[in-house]
């Protein structure tokens, strides 16, 4: 749709972010609530197989081996951060596991990116000098797979960190911090 006036575009943008952010914090309770405990972690589990085969596929191929083994790292890492915040709400931390609900839907969708980013890297190198003219579509599969994993996946470790480190500021607040006296 093209805006006459750039305003009306701004307006539009700013109401779409406040809508994303709502909507985001939906998803991610979903996530965390819901669809990991769906058929007793069946589907989480069928997920991080899947990754897990991915990265065992990779570590096959002399160029994606490195990426392999930092994708497995994150991938185990996100198994423990996920078994911790399933145990804390059984207990009387489960509103503050709740509340890492946006985090760790970041950290899977971080880790998710790099599963199909090193599946996609792996097909890529399968393809690569057939001497088909995709020879720079096929590197540029690679070469952002190996991005992606050694520059950006890195950053799920600091949110990781974040949570582990189980600030209990929130539990502190009360109605009265948000009413005038």
């Amino acid at each position: 749709m093209y805006f006459k006036v750039k305003v009306e575009q701004c307006a539009r943008d700013s109401k779409i972010t406040s809508i994303y952010e709502g909507t985001n914090a939906i998803q991610a309770l979903d996530l965390f609530g819901r669809k990991i405990r769906m058929k007793k972690g069946a589907a989480l589990a069928a997920l991080l197989d899947n990754m897990k085969a991915a990265v065992e596929e990779a570590k096959g191929i002399a160029d994606l081996s490195h990426c392999a083994d930092e994708l497995e790292k994150s991938i185990t890492a996100l198994e423990y951060l996920t078994t911790e915040l399933l145990a804390a709400t059984d207990t009387d931390d489960s509103f503050l596991a709740y509340s890492w609900a946006s985090p760790y839907l970041e950290i899977v969708g971080d880790v998710v990116m790099g599963w199909m980013l090193i599946w996609q890297a792996v097909i890529a190198a399968g393809k690569a000098g057939n001497s088909n003219g995709d020879e720079t579509f096929y590197a540029a599969k690679i070469l952002t797979a190996k991005f992606y994993i050694h520059s950006l996946l890195p950053m799920v470790y600091g949110k990781i960190l974040a949570i582990r480190k189980n600030d209990r500021s929130l539990l502190q607040m009360t109605d009265a911090l948000y009413t005038k006296s």
